[in-house]
């Protein structure tokens, strides 16, 4: 029977996963934290398999509280503006790049020439100028 919908949150610090019944009561919940984003200078980037680290083992948690054949329906979210690179296969070949990360000059300087000026894609946390340099 599908009764429940899961929500699964990937954040910067953790993954939270949590089953909710059709009344939108928290049926179960669990947690995984991550480690903490790596900071170089203007470089805010975090290793992308911590965050399949993170799933599994809040999914694991999850599923020892109750029975995951009973979700019907799947919900996902990231932190919003947070970019990797993956290959054909959907394997990160680069570390993620939060969505504090700045982009650099040169990036910046492409899409500076590139995108009309009125686009929302200027300046120095531009996920564009970002996937530039993934």
């Amino acid at each position: 029977m599908s009764d429940l919908a899961l929500g699964i949150d990937v954040g910067t610090s953790g993954v939270r996963v949590a089953a909710i019944d059709h009344a939108a009561r928290v049926v179960s919940f669990a947690a995984s934290s991550m480690p903490a984003a790596l900071r170089d200078h203007d470089r805010i980037t975090q290793d992308a398999a911590a965050w399949s680290r993170g799933l599994d083992d809040a999914m694991t948690r999850l599923a020892s509280m109750v029975d995951l054949a009973r979700v019907g329906a799947l919900a996902v979210d990231g932190t919003s503006g947070t970019l990797v690179a993956v290959d054909d296969r959907g394997i990160p070949v680069t570390v993620g790049s939060l969505y504090n990360d700045r982009a650099d000059d040169t990036s910046i300087a492409v899409v500076k020439r590139a995108a009309p000026a009125h686009a929302a894609v200027h300046g120095a946390a531009s996920p564009l100028a970002r996937a530039l340099r993934l």
